[in-house]
């Protein structure tokens, strides 16, 4: 007897099914989109991903145009980063903290600079020209520009 054919199963378990189904759907729309955000007095009005994943990963400290970039991170296990790296280079968070965990044992880079939330990121780059950071997409300040968008 199979017990997963929807003609023989039961109430509950149909039941325990459309849940099941409901609860991915909703998993799937919940995923926000990210910006890449600088300083509106910042030069730079566009980056590509590989470029941006440079700079998060370390092997870049510079925008574009040469100027030194203060990178700026979201929480270490927060779903905003884990977002960030699977669209802007396809690494894992796991994959994430194991590199930055090496590179900062091995005393050669020191990470980003850690904030709280979005809101305390778009603050940071507010009040520095050299500042980038990523945030959830929603509505952004007019002291920040928008310099890459990552959708799903």
């Amino acid at each position: 007897m199979n017990t997963l054919s929807t003609k023989n199963a039961s109430l509950p378990g149909r039941l325990l099914l459309t849940v099941l189904l409901w609860i991915g759907w909703l998993a799937q729309g919940s995923a926000a989109d990210v910006t890449v955000i600088v300083n509106k007095d910042n030069p730079t009005t566009a980056m590509e991903p590989a470029r941006v994943s440079d700079l998060y990963l370390g092997r870049s400290r510079v925008f574009p145009n040469g100027e030194p970039a203060h990178v700026l991170e979201q929480p270490r296990d927060s779903l905003l980063r884990e977002q960030f790296f699977r669209r802007v280079n396809g690494m894992s968070l796991n994959q994430v903290n194991t590199y930055w965990a090496r590179l900062t044992f091995s005393g050669r880079v020191l990470p980003p600079v850690v904030q709280k939330d979005s809101a305390a990121a778009r603050t940071a780059v507010e009040a520095d020209a050299k500042a980038i950071g990523y945030v959830d997409e929603g509505t952004l300040p007019p002291s920040v520009s928008p310099v890459l968008g990552l959708h799903e």
